[in-house]
């Protein structure tokens, strides 16, 4: 099994830790609101095993939250809080691209739906999750949607100008 590095105090140290995840981590996303929760998705891989595992202990163990989506590469992030899970699918080929939401189910995530068609183009993503404002920004080549309702709908284009990635300045978003 492939591992991750993790560091206790800042950075300064770092240690190797087995995930159990049969493939390398796309990306990590921890937890707004617990410090030991973390989610990990992947690019796709030719075993199949795309899709959301969560850790619940730092990192130490992984549990598969989604998988079998196909030919699918994709983001994950926690909504408002981490009761809501938005995943983020890759728009290039796969019939399950577009934007999916599940919550928390009995301690794990529930079923993922799809709820928007809007996907990332091949490369980077970065969902901007603006808990103060209660504000979702999704960007795609298309433009920028924000959802008001945790990623139940999107029914907002805020900007057509493409964009993989949001950055957050000190400017007062809508």
């Amino acid at each position: 099994f492939l591992s991750c590095l993790t560091s206790t105090d800042g950075g300064f140290n770092w240690t190797a830790i087995a995930t159990g995840m049969p493939f390398e981590a796309y990306r990590y996303e921890p937890s707004p609101t617990t410090p030991t929760r973390l989610m990990a998705t992947s690019h796709f891989q030719s075993s199949g095993n795309d899709g959301v595992w969560e850790s619940q202990d730092s990192g130490a163990t992984w549990v598969e939250r989604s998988s079998g989506w196909g030919s699918l590469s994709g983001y994950a992030y926690y909504g408002l809080t981490d009761d809501t899970v938005i995943y983020v699918a890759d728009g290039d080929t796969s019939s399950a691209n577009g934007t999916r939401r599940a919550t928390r189910s009995g301690g794990g995530i529930g079923v993922f739906s799809g709820v928007d068609n809007w996907r990332h183009n091949h490369g980077a993503h970065q969902l901007y999750v603006d808990r103060v404002n209660s504000k979702i920004y999704n960007p795609s080549a298309a433009g920028i949607k924000v959802s008001s309702d945790d990623g139940v709908t999107w029914p907002d284009l805020v900007s057509s100008v493409p964009a993989q990635s949001i950055i957050r300045s000190r400017a007062r978003f809508m």
